[in-house]
């Protein structure tokens, strides 16, 4: 007959507790791990709607820029110096840049931060916005 883990005293939450508290790992992790926010980007016929999950971070850390065709977001985050028992979770400096369509007004980009959630508006051209059938009367 075998024996269950369960039948043990210790819960398995404990055994897992046990175990990462004896892991021992030189660097940490998220070193190695780049952050790149993921994005949901929708598009009619008025502009562009980027939309960066970026929970964590407040409106200070993040940066905006448009440089001719690109659109670069960033956010830099110091180190801390607190030390902590346990941390399994931290922020990291990223940055992600898009390349812009030629139909873009770059002069009118907006940008909106709420609960984790960075919105761009990135509006059209008039020139590039689609225009109503126009009827050529004969004469």
């Amino acid at each position: 007959m075998r024996t269950s883990v369960f039948n043990n005293k210790q819960t398995l939450p404990t055994l897992l507790d046990s175990f990462l508290n004896d892991l021992k790992v030189s660097e940490p992790l998220n070193k190695y791990m780049q952050f790149k926010p993921p994005v949901n980007i929708k598009e009619d016929e008025n502009g562009f709607y980027l939309d960066a999950a970026i929970a964590g971070f407040s409106k200070k850390d993040i940066k905006i820029d448009v440089d001719n065709d690109l659109l670069t977001i960033s956010a830099t985050v110091e180190d801390s110096e607190e030390t902590f028992k346990r941390k399994e979770f931290s922020k990291n400096s990223f940055k992600r840049s898009f390349t812009l369509p030629k139909t873009v007004d770059t002069e009118q980009i907006s940008a909106a931060f709420k609960n984790g959630i960075l919105s761009i508006t990135i509006p059209k051209k008039e020139e590039a916005k689609p225009k109503p059938a126009k009827e050529i009367k004969i004469s």
